[in-house]
């Protein structure tokens, strides 16, 4: 996915590419991306 992360805010990933696959989380080498879900 080519969904910018850095640029949205770190409250809520919106973008109409984001499938919430969360390959992000598995990529990110500090872990510092954390799903939340409500």
């Amino acid at each position: 996915m080519k969904v910018p992360i850095l640029k949205s805010p770190r409250e809520k990933i919106t973008n109409p590419e984001c499938i919430y696959c969360l390959r992000c989380v598995a990529a990110c080498p500090t872990k510092a991306i954390k799903p939340t879900f409500p």
